[in-house]
């Protein structure tokens, strides 16, 4: 175990990256996922399913394709070339965004029907639903947001694919130089591990602070 000792420090880099990465594509994904749940709430059909179709393609493809697309298939057509950083938070948060559209979605519409004519007595629908509805709804989607938020935590091990050096392509690297791969892929499971039971331990508090709330 003393390569895995001795490599601990850029083990640990390699995690940080794949913190810093998964935080930014979450960030992109809960902006994108909002405007989703709003088109969706609409009660316009063009935007309804403008919507649907989002979440349609970015649900049913493959992220590793959508990082190639990305990446490597807006260069080659010559309409954007993006660096492999910007490219791995572009395509894993607006992967990410279809799933989150669709918890907010599911949890806003398990409120009670009575809440929601209650709050249209008093003011109009988006007040109702900013104010009364998805305060409630909050505490229902913390569990499976965090549930997804840990999916793209592992998930972003497929931005290596585009040369961001998060920490399983480290410690691929790490492998191809001294050939000793138990170890390394022991201390990578490890640090993926630790941040998920971090993730975990948040989302627990986000949620009885949030159920104390609504």
């Amino acid at each position: 175990m003393g390569v895995l000792v001795s490599n601990l420090p850029e083990l640990a880099r390699g995690a940080v990256v794949t913190a810093e990465v998964t935080f930014e594509a979450i960030l992109l994904a809960t902006v994108v996922a909002l405007v989703l749940v709003a088109m969706r709430l609409s009660g316009l059909a063009f935007l309804d399913w403008s919507a649907r179709a989002y979440i349609w393609f970015w649900r049913g493809v493959p992220l590793i394709i959508q990082l190639y697309l990305i990446y490597f298939g807006l260069a080659t057509a010559n309409i954007l070339t993006l660096s492999p950083w910007t490219s791995a938070i572009i395509g894993l948060g607006l992967n990410t965004a279809a799933f989150f559209a669709e918890i907010m979605r599911a949890s806003i519409l398990s409120i009670d029907k009575e809440q929601w004519e209650a709050g249209d007595m008093e003011s109009r629908r988006s007040v109702t639903l900013a104010l009364v509805i998805f305060p409630q709804a909050s505490a229902r989607m913390v569990p499976p947001l965090m549930n997804q938020i840990i999916m793209s935590l592992k998930n972003s091990s497929l931005v290596a694919f585009v040369g961001v050096t998060e920490l399983f392509l480290v410690g691929q690297n790490i492998i191809s130089s001294t050939f000793q791969d138990l170890p390394i892929y022991i201390g990578v499971a490890a640090g993926y591990l630790i941040m998920v039971t971090l993730l975990t331990f948040l989302g627990d508090y986000a949620e009885r602070h949030l159920l104390v709330l609504a």
